[in-house]
C-alpha cells in the first residue's frame, strides 16, 4: 500500500476528514497519522487552511499516478444461478429495488468521475445496446461465452487493460454503497466469508491482509467474490 497517495485520496474526497478517521480507514495508529501529514506537509503534498488540508499541485501530480483509468464490467455469461429469470434476460439487466444491477455500477463509477467503461458482452448481446447511447458505454462481443469462463472475457477485452489502471466487475454485483474511487493507492481484491463447505476460490491472507495463496475449495473461508482492482 501507498500510504501517502492514500492519504491523498482522502484527503481529496473530503478535506475536513479527522486525523482519527483516517486512522481508522487506513488501519493506521494516530500517532503514524500525524506522522505522515507532517511528511506530506514537508514534500509539499499538502498544506494546511482554516483547519482544512488541501493538496497543492504537486499532491495532485503525485496522485496522478494512481488514478482509475476504466472499468471493464464482465457481463457475458448465460447466469445460471438465476434461472429462470435469466431465460429470456441477461443477468446484469435484473432490477434489485427497480434498478438495473449493471446500470446502478454505472452510474457509481459516474458519480466519482470514471467513464471510461467497456462493458464485455455475450448471451442476448443485443440487450445491452441501448448502454451505448445512453451511458456512452463501449461493448466488445465474447464470441466463447457459452464454452469457457470469466479468463476469456478478459481476454477480449485485454487492450483496455494491458498498461492500466482498472476496474474488472461483474454485471450482476449490487452494492448499497459506492465503493468505488478516482483514485486507488493498490491492487485489492474483494471478498466475502463463507461458512461451510464451498466451492469458490478461497483466499488465504496475512496479518497485513496481503493475499499469499489461492485455491479452489475449502471451508470457513474468505473466497474470491466481487469487485477487483488492479
Amino acid at each position: 500500500m501507498n500510504k501517502y497517495a492514500y492519504l491523498l485520496r482522502e484527503i481529496f474526497e473530503c478535506n475536513t476528514i479527522t486525523q482519527r478517521e483516517l486512522a481508522q480507514k487506513m488501519s493506521l495508529s494516530l500517532g503514524s497519522v500525524n506522522t505522515l501529514i507532517k511528511e506530506a506537509i514537508s514534500l509539499n503534498y499538502i498544506t494546511k487552511s482554516d483547519n482544512k488540508a488541501v493538496l497543492t499541485l504537486s499532491g495532485l501530480d503525485y496522485l496522478s499516478a494512481f488514478k482509475v483509468d476504466r472499468a471493464i464490467i464482465m457481463a457475458a455469461g448465460f447466469g445460471s444461478r438465476f434461472v429462470p429469470l435469466t431465460f429470456e434476460t441477461p443477468k446484469g439487466l435484473l432490477e434489485v429495488f427497480s434498478e438495473r444491477m449493471i446500470e446502478r455500477q454505472i452510474k457509481q463509477l459516474h458519480d466519482v468521475g470514471i467513464y471510461d467503461i467497456v462493458i464485455v458482452v455475450g448471451y442476448l448481446k443485443e440487450h445491452f445496446d441501448y448502454l451505448i447511447d445512453k451511458y456512452n458505454v463501449k461493448l466488445v462481443y465474447n464470441p466463447d461465452y457459452s464454452t469457457k469462463n470469466n479468463i476469456s472475457t478478459l481476454h477480449y477485452a485485454a487492450e483496455y487493460i494491458k498498461g492500466s489502471n482498472v476496474y474488472i466487475l461483474s454485471s450482476d454485483n449490487w452494492m448499497r454503497e459506492n465503493m468505488y474511487h478516482r483514485y486507488e493507492p493498490y491492487s485489492w481484491y474483494s471478498s466475502i466469508y463463507m461458512e461451510g463447505n464451498t466451492n469458490e476460490w478461497v483466499l488465504k491472507f496475512n496479518k497485513k491482509r496481503e493475499i499469499t495463496d489461492i485455491k479452489v475449495g475449502g471451508k470457513d473461508a474468505y473466497v474470491m467474490y466481487g469487485p477487483v482492482y488492479f
